[in-house]
């Protein structure tokens, strides 16, 4: 698929694995800084980062499939690619390698790890969908749920992305923030609506380009030149990747970072007088280096002390949330060390602008003294605005049969059956909820 007589998404892969075949010198280093490999559990340091790039190399050279790749591939956080860029003299990209490689193993019927479905968009088992209607009626839902062919036109696009459904609470922030900044905005929260990243991600590159045109054609629609989203995933998307292939007719950025931009819109009115630390989302780094734009937003809103962790800014630790969406249990290690160092600065809430940072942070807060809020929470509070986190809630209650019995008038309304959120919910509780603190 082309617009515009450009490269088709595989095609640009096929091209980008090409020239990691041909210009991979097999140092391996781009794998001595990599969290996967280091991970003890992966069993992957043991065989020596050569020896696993050789693999990578022989699978994209049409060769077998291995399980060190598979555990590559599936477990790369696809955030922090500048740890492995940076470190090969070269300066390849073994992170796009991994979408073809991932792709090779796919039609060599490796399927995808179990809990995969969990982040793809469009399953009917998907997080937005299971964790959205545990939280709001779809009925009550203040987005477009479906996009008309001609709508009004609008300044801003304000998208939930398929990851934010899971959180309405950020979604009902976001509105009454840009409504009080008197932006001229609407919010689209179609289901079948994805940028493309979560089907790039799994190694689907013709799903990707069917999948990230209706997403372009659809924000198209309304004259916007700005989309702001609630993933980091769909910024650095729509500004990084979908330009090399289609034609956008519009800018994207993150929703804090476009607030950060608009600081002299915010109308605060309530001091939050806390003690509060940043974790750097790995993804920060890919929206152009912009370690600066969230603490510029935190220190606009009153009565906050920003203290730093150990680890900050571009020596940020990735959380390793995506590569725990695929192998539960992997990273969890990485969670404790970084709400530790937010401990050790005596902070009183850890903030984030990423959401899957959110996820493996908030379920562990009631371990910790402090809270672990979305950055946009923050903003919404010193605005006096206000709305209940059910998720994190429902995440720190654990149990999938006191969860359903708490949100039963939302199940009741869900196009989901108890039966189906019954079958569905321990395994997502497995994964997401608390283990022993390290």
């Amino acid at each position: 698929m082309c617009i515009n007589n450009k490269l088709s998404i595989r095609e640009g892969f096929g091209m980008v694995a090409k020239h990691f075949v041909d210009e991979c010198i097999l140092c391996g280093e781009c794998l001595k800084g990599c969290p996967v490999f280091l991970e003890p559990r992966f069993e992957l340091v043991n065989k020596g980062p050569e020896t696993v790039i050789e693999k990578v190399i022989d699978l994209l050279k049409g060769g077998p499939p291995s399980k060190e790749v598979y555990k590559l591939v599936y477990g790369c956080t696809k955030g922090c690619s500048h740890v492995c860029k940076s470190a090969c003299p070269n300066g390849l990209a073994l992170q796009s390698a991994l979408v073809s490689a991932g792709h090779r193993l796919q039609a060599a019927d490796e399927g995808l790890p179990p809990s995969a479905y969990q982040h793809m968009f469009n399953h009917h088992y998907s997080f937005g969908r299971v964790f959205g209607d545990l939280q709001i009626k779809e009925s009550e839902a203040p987005w477009l749920k479906e996009v008309p062919s001609e709508p009004d036109a609008v300044d801003v696009v304000l998208f939930t992305s398929c990851a934010g459904q899971g959180f309405p609470h950020l979604v009902l922030d976001a509105i009454d923030i840009l409504r009080r900044m008197k932006v001229n905005f609407t919010t689209v929260g179609a289901r079948d609506l994805c940028c493309g990243c979560t089907t790039l991600t799994h190694s689907m590159p013709e799903v990707t380009a069917r999948v990230s045109e209706k997403y372009i054609t659809t924000m198209a629609k309304f004259g916007a030149k700005k989309v702001v989203s609630l993933c980091p995933g769909c910024a650095i998307f729509g500004n990084s990747f979908l330009p090399t292939f289609f034609s956008v007719p519009f800018e994207s950025f993150l929703f804090t970072d476009f607030l950060a931009d608009n600081l002299d819109k915010l109308p605060f009115t309530q001091p939050l007088n806390k003690v509060i630390t940043m974790h750097d989302a790995c993804t920060q780094g890919q929206l152009f280096g912009r370690w600066d734009v969230p603490r510029k937003l935190i220190k606009a809103i009153p009565g906050v002390t920003l203290v730093e962790m150990e680890h900050n800014m571009e020596n940020t630790i990735c959380c390793g949330y995506i590569t725990n969406s695929n192998f539960p249990g992997a990273m969890d290690d990485r969670y404790y060390a970084r709400l530790n160092e937010a401990q050790a600065v005596s902070a009183e809430v850890l903030t984030t602008t990423c959401l899957a940072c959110q996820l493996a942070f908030c379920p562990r807060e009631t371990q910790y003294p402090f809270e672990c809020k979305h950055t946009i929470t923050l903003v919404a509070e010193a605005m006096g605005i206000k709305h209940e986190d059910k998720l994190k809630k429902y995440l720190i209650i654990g149990d999938p049969d006191k969860v359903l019995d708490e949100a039963r008038d939302y199940v009741e309304a869900s196009d989901l059956s108890l039966s189906e959120f019954n079958h569905v919910l321990p395994s997502y509780f497995e994964r997401m909820c608390v283990s022993p603190k390290k």
